[in-house]
């Protein structure tokens, strides 16, 4: 399943990260934001940060 997220919730770097270990798909985002996304997500080591950004998600769903 495709899954993407559109508008400016794409360009927040400060989601990058969850965005992609979550299997994002697409970030479409306006010109302006295109080298920063594209900055942050090859400096993303997706392998070291997903198993933090699921325990994170867990963690608040069980708070809940």
């Amino acid at each position: 399943m495709w899954v993407g997220i559109c508008g400016e919730l794409g360009a927040d770097l400060a989601l990058t990260e969850t965005f992609l270990s979550i299997g994002i798909d697409e970030l479409p985002v306006s010109p302006r934001a295109v080298l920063p996304l594209r900055r942050k997500v090859l400096e993303t080591d997706v392998s070291k940060v997903r198993e933090k950004v699921l325990a994170d998600l867990m963690s608040d769903e069980n708070a809940i």
